[in-house]
């Protein structure tokens, strides 16, 4: 991630939301189990080897997850308070994650799993616990400010998903690409790249917004029959739409899995965007 500042959006009326994910909390589930089973594999070596992150190793990456967990949950829970919480206020993603978790890395890496473990049945807990219609409300903190609840769930799998992949891949192993997880995974990273694009009238320090509406919909190679709508104005919206998607009503951008790791830094950027619409890529 380039080093400025994000975009961050708390106190005003604008709507950062996402819609049409197929599930929050089974996709989460599934994938956390998959990815503990995982790390409970690994060897002492592989622990402390470099993962696609070049700064961390796979415990670091596991301490920054029992952290964002912790918070994912806090914040999902704090949506019943008179008042949003600010606490990621000014947040700097470059820096902010490693010094978190530096204390840490003086645990054993058994001590890391507990952890992790235990960090998981907390925010599966806090995300069984929201009611259908509150998925919408835009009262839970993240590092982008103030969104509905339903973008810190696909935030959370997000994260992790890419994490699960930084380890496993460079020691050989190809972790499972689930539907409905890659449905997520590329919807959230569509919503990131709409709000860190900016919206109208965004004078923000970090840029100014677009100059006009973003209204599109692209499709991906593994997730036929599936459009994903990206909605940029004062508000910033992704809509996954599966049944009124219409062959050509989308354009095709080739695949999710390379989207999500191009956009994010792990493969180049360049290539992926030249196939998507210059509003969209801008």
């Amino acid at each position: 991630m380039s080093p400025r500042p994000l975009r961050q959006f708390y106190g005003d009326d604008r709507t950062l939301a996402l819609d049409g994910l197929p599930g929050a909390v089974e996709p989460f589930r599934r994938h956390r189990a998959r990815f503990l089973e995982a790390l409970g594999s690994l060897t002492e070596d592989q622990w402390s080897a470099t993962t696609r992150c070049d700064a961390w190793s796979a415990k670091d990456v596991c301490h920054h997850l029992v952290t964002a967990d912790g918070f994912w949950a806090m914040s999902l829970l704090g949506r019943a308070e008179a008042t949003p919480t600010t606490f990621l206020r000014g947040f700097d993603p470059t820096s902010t994650p490693g010094a978190v978790i530096a204390p840490m890395r003086e645990q054993p890496a058994r001590a890391a799993l507990e952890s992790l473990t235990a960090s998981t049945d907390q925010l599966l807990e806090a995300l069984s616990g929201i009611d259908e219609g509150e998925w919408t409300a835009m009262r839970s903190e993240s590092p982008f400010g103030h969104v509905s609840l339903l973008v810190i769930a696909a935030h959370a799998l997000w994260d992790s998903w890419l994490h699960e992949r930084d380890v496993l891949l460079p020691l050989g192993h190809a972790p499972a690409v689930e539907d409905d997880e890659l449905v997520t995974a590329a919807a959230f990273t569509l919503f990131l790249g709409g709000a860190q694009g900016g919206v109208l009238d965004d004078d923000d320090a970090v840029g100014e917004g677009p100059t006009a509406p973003i209204d599109g919909a692209v499709a991906f190679d593994e997730l036929p029959g599936r459009a994903f709508y990206l909605g940029v104005d004062r508000d910033v919206r992704v809509s996954v739409d599966a049944e009124t998607f219409r062959a050509g009503g989308a354009c095709a951008v080739g695949s999710a899995v390379t989207f999500v790791e191009s956009v994010t830094g792990r493969t180049p950027l360049g290539p992926t965007l030249a196939r998507f619409p210059a509003d969209i890529a801008a």
